[in-house]
């Protein structure tokens, strides 16, 4: 594992150049990575069109790089571009699909580099246009999202969860509407159960509190007494705090015995946690967290999915 200190003045992210809508004008500087660094690629206003997009092919270009200081506008302009293509009625679901992925993977380097409210504002749009495409019971939904406000820590916490769910489906290969529909709603509803669990001031590991541990077949219900919500959602509720190892629970499951979207949101459980929360209550960068998780938290994930977010918000 590489050494994640880094300084945010030479950060620069990755845009994959498949989410890149053709027939759009460039908001900000885009750059490739070269030898000695990151050179201009494609300058502002420059229009994205198909000769570009030929260009990229022909030099195996895959992605472009937008530096950190820029994150604001290009953010910000992706999900402009995500909010016009999803309120067309006519627009395909793969085209509707990757808009929410594009949006959702700027948003989610945005939370991790310019945390504030700004950034969650534009998190909490990106995941209410998430539900959004949920088509069957959109009332019985968002009724069950609303539950999460009752208490604003976790709110917070599940919208952050549900773009870092998003933003792995890149890194991860997965494009198909209905999966990333499913991907970010399991990031969104995982934790459910803690709304109906009272906050307890236990100093102890909250995992070995028989009450706290209640809450993973709480959100479970909660979840499936809503029409038309996929079993692989209900599944992210029971399975989060499985462990790659075995030595989680409800159930110790191992490996891949553990859904995919359980797996999925274990990571970005304990990502958002130590980035906005811990217990001592300083959070630590995100180049920190990812070290921890990956050095001092053996046996814990799934090391592709932890490779994946590492790709996502650091490449």
């Amino acid at each position: 594992m590489q050494d994640w200190e880094i300084s945010a003045a030479d950060f620069y992210f990755a845009v994959p150049v498949a989410d890149l809508p053709l027939g759009t004008v460039a908001a900000v500087d885009f750059y490739i990575r070269t030898r000695d660094g990151h050179s201009v690629y494609l300058t502002a206003g420059q229009d994205l069109n198909d000769s570009i997009r030929l260009a990229h092919d022909s030099s195996g270009i895959e992605s472009l790089y937008v530096q950190s200081g820029k994150a604001g506008p290009y953010v910000r302009g992706a999900f402009e571009a995500a909010r016009l293509l999803l309120d067309s009625t006519d627009a395909p679901a793969a085209k509707r699909a990757q808009a929410i992925r594009t949006s959702a993977g700027a948003t989610a380097l945005h939370l991790v580099h310019n945390p504030g409210v700004q950034s969650f504002q534009m998190a909490r749009e990106i995941t209410e246009l998430t539900v959004a495409e949920t088509l069957e019971s959109p009332e019985s939904l968002t009724a069950l999202v609303k539950m999460t406000y009752v208490d604003q820590e976790l709110h917070y916490h599940l919208v952050n969860s549900s773009i870092y769910a998003i933003a792995l489906a890149g890194p991860l290969g997965i494009s198909a509407p209905d999966c990333l529909i499913t991907i970010g709603l399991a990031g969104l509803l995982y934790d459910l159960g803690m709304a109906r669990i009272a906050r307890r001031t236990s100093t102890g590991d909250p995992d070995l509190d028989p009450v706290v541990r209640q809450h993973v077949y709480i959100g479970r219900d909660l979840i499936q007494s809503v029409p038309g919500i996929s079993r692989e959602v209900r599944d992210a509720a029971v399975g989060h705090h499985e462990r790659w190892d075995g030595g989680g629970y409800p159930a110790g499951l191992q490996s891949t015995r553990i859904p995919l979207t359980g797996r999925i949101c274990a990571v970005v459980d304990t990502f958002d946690v130590l980035t906005t929360t811990v217990p001592d209550g300083t959070p630590v960068g995100a180049f920190q967290a990812l070290r921890a998780m990956s050095r001092d938290m053996p046996g814990r994930f799934d090391p592709a999915l932890l490779r994946a977010l590492v790709v996502g918000l650091s490449a």
